[in-house]
This record gives C-alpha cells, sequence and structure tokens, in this order.
C-alpha cells in the first residue's frame, strides 16, 4: 500500500482570513464558525474537522489544514493536518499523529490508512501496548497495522531503571482480539498474543541476554522471568532464574514452557522444566519435573552435619476437564524419599521437605503430593463423587 509522502501544503488565503476577521460588527468579537461533523456511514467514519477545509481540483480529495478528528468505529485518528480521498476512502495524516484503538495507542510522524479496510501504516512511531505490569512503551521506525494485528520493526531500545538496562527486540508483533473479552480483566481482553524477534537485554549498555524469538499469549497469565536472591542456613546463599515462553495456538490448545535454573553454595544446582496446556474443550493441564543432581543434604538441627548426598527428582503431572454435569480430575507425582535420620543413615519414607526446599510456589498452590483420580457428576438428585 502506497501512500504519499510529500508534505500537505498549508496554503492560507489572505481573503478568506480577512472575511472571517472582519464580518463581525466593530467592536465584537470574531467567532469561528463551528464545522458540523462529515459522516460516511459505509465505513463507519465520522469525521470532525478544524476551522477549515478545502477540495482539491479532482474535487475527490479533502484537506483538513487545521487539525483533524476522525472515528472510525472503536478507533480515533487525531493530526494536525490530513489529506482523505473520498472515492478511494484513504487517509493521510501528518504531524503530531494519534491513533487509538483497543489494546493499541500509537503517536506517529506520519500515517496511512485504508478507512475500509482498517489497514495503515505508520512512520517514526512511539506505541504503547496494553500488558500486565501496565502500558508497554516501544518505539520504531515503521509501523504496519490491521484490525486484527500490529507489526513493529525497526525496534528502538529504550532505558529502564535510570538508564542501567536497556531492553529491545528486531520486531515485536501484537495480536489483537476481534473483540474484547467479556470474561476478561486488563490486557486480556483486548490482545490475544505478543511475539518478539531477537529480543535482548544490556546491562550499562553491555549485552547479558538474547533469544532469537519469544511469544506470550494472555490465554495463560504468567511472569516472563523471574530472578530471586537470598540466603538459607541449610541450603546456602542461592540465586534462582526462570523464563518462560508460549508456542503458537494450535488446533485450539494454547501451551507454556518454562525452564529453571538453581545455584546453591551448600545444596548444589538444581534444572527444572514445566509445560501448561489449556483448551476450551478437552480441559487443562500441567506436567513438571526438578532435580538435584546431586544434593547436599544437611542436618536440620546443625547445618555443619551432611546426612546424605543424593540424586533427587519430582515428576507431577495432572489434567482437568469439565463436561456437561460434571468434572474429571487426574494427577500422578513422585517425589523423592525422606531425609536420612544420622548421616549414612538409611532413607526414610517420601515426605515434603524437598517440595518445600525447592518448589515452594507449588506447594502453597498444591499443599498434598497424591496420587489419584476423582470424578464428579452433578444430578437432580445431589452430586455423587468417585474419588
Amino acid at each position: 500500500m502506497a501512500y504519499p509522502h510529500r508534505r500537505i501544503r498549508l496554503i492560507p488565503s489572505l481573503v478568506a482570513a480577512f472575511a472571517c476577521v472582519a464580518a463581525p460588527t466593530f467592536g465584537e468579537e470574531a467567532k469561528q464558525p463551528e464545522r458540523a461533523p462529515v459522516a460516511e456511514p459505509s465505513t463507519g467514519l465520522v469525521i470532525h474537522p478544524g476551522r477549515g477545509h478545502y477540495l482539491e481540483a479532482d474535487g475527490l480529495t479533502a484537506v483538513y489544514p487545521d487539525g483533524f478528528l476522525a472515528r472510525i468505529d472503536d478507533a480515533t485518528v487525531i493530526a494536525d493536518a490530513v489529506r482523505y480521498g473520498v472515492r478511494d476512502q484513504e487517509l493521510f495524516a501528518q504531524g503530531r499523529v494519534v491513533y487509538a484503538a483497543p489494546g493499541l495507542r500509537v503517536h506517529a510522524d506520519r500515517l496511512g490508512l485504508r478507512i475500509g479496510e482498517r489497514r495503515g501504516q505508520a512512520w517514526d512511531v512511539e506505541a504503547w501496548i496494553e500488558a500486565p505490569s501496565g502500558r508497554l512503551p516501544v518505539r520504531a521506525r515503521h509501523l504496519r497495522f490491521d484490525r486484527n494485528k500490529a507489526v513493529f520493526t525497526g525496534v528502538q531500545a529504550g532505558p529502564a531503571h535510570g538508564g542501567l538496562l536497556a531492553i529491545g527486540a528486531r520486531t515485536i508483533t501484537v495480536r489483537l482480539r476481534d473483540r474484547p473479552d467479556p470474561d476478561r480483566e486488563g490486557p486480556g481482553r483486548f490482545v490475544r498474543s505478543v511475539s518478539l524477534g531477537g529480543p535482548y537485554l544490556k546491562v550499562m549498555g553491555a549485552p547479558v541476554l538474547w533469544l532469537p524469538w519469544l511469544y506470550r499469549d494472555f490465554v495463560i497469565d504468567y511472569p516472563w522471568t523471574r530472578y530471586r536472591f537470598g540466603r538459607s542456613e541449610r541450603l546456602g546463599w542461592f540465586a534462582q532464574a526462570q523464563i518462560g515462553s508460549s508456542l503458537p495456538e494450535l488446533l485450539g490448545w494454547h501451551t507454556r514452557v518454562e525452564g529453571r535454573f538453581d545455584r546453591y553454595s551448600i545444596a548444589g544446582t538444581g534444572l527444572g522444566a514445566n509445560v501448561e496446556w489449556r483448551h476450551r474443550t478437552f480441559g487443562r493441564g500441567e506436567y513438571s519435573w526438578y532435580g538435584m543432581d546431586p544434593e547436599e543434604i544437611r542436618s536440620d538441627a546443625d547445618a555443619d552435619v551432611v546426612l546424605a548426598e543424593r540424586d533427587a527428582e519430582v515428576h507431577d503431572a495432572e489434567h482437568r476437564v469439565r463436561f456437561p454435569g460434571g468434572a474429571a480430575y487426574a494427577r500422578w507425582v513422585d517425589i523423592p524419599d525422606g531425609d536420612p535420620l544420622v548421616p549414612g543413615g538409611p532413607s526414610q519414607p517420601p515426605d515434603e521437605r524437598f517440595r518445600s526446599d525447592y518448589l515452594r510456589d507449588d506447594l502453597e498452590h498444591r499443599p498434598f503430593a497424591r496420587r489419584g483420580a476423582t470424578l464428579a457428576e452433578g444430578t437432580a438428585l445431589g452430586t455423587f463423587v468417585a474419588d
């Protein structure tokens, strides 16, 4: 789609200007006549012009040199000057351009838009994308958008935390919903997904993280990354890092994967992985794995006493589904044996100590590591449950 890049001619007429000023009676304040909105019912376009406009020689191109506001269904365009093709239903705006739609707000130097298709481009863009932590600012050289998608290219990294951090990407693609989801709150009402091509992180100008691709949908709510630091008497100083990303939707399935790396100065190194899935018809579930290879076990009574060294892992899988009148749930979990009571002693029956140390969030969410299946059915006589 091509748009004219020439600057709009702002040629005021001295005669018209004199008429507007001199027409009122001497001593009265000159008032500009109010312009009635111009409506295009076929495209849903309503134009609120500024002080004036004129037609070019073809008689089909209107120029609004003194300000312009247009509403197109649920979108709004504001600009200093606009050229509007009546026959082609094309709009080209420049000078402090603002384009606002559900889930997306764009400021640009120039913007071109096909009214009927709601498809357009913008140059020298500063935009705000709805995100869980608030609006995410994006600066880019170019933006291509339509009703359901916005693609930013030439994304410029913006400083954060006083210039200490810089986050950027080669491209950012935002997919928008056809209409707001009434069952969601926050950005999920308008945004379906956000994907980043070549995202990177710099600290004081030095690159510290680069990924070829990162994707997130707003069906599963979760943080992209998480870092924790601290100290424990038995585990020692520790650093925990988690990073997650969604996978593109496939046949109605929404899937998220997450990796984890932990380092404890006493206990050792831990690795973990998690997969979550969700489907509108077939339910939702997850699988988690976490392992220490090896784990150094210290006594609760005396942190200097080493009880044992061993390889320890947790496997945890569950799935739940709803059907008319009932629901079903199943879970299988495998946890390590309990700690020996004395150095070199036999292991005890499995307990929750391992999950309490390394999987605290999961333990608080699912306090019991149980294997089983549950089926519930609701009838007019009551609810029947088999566990």
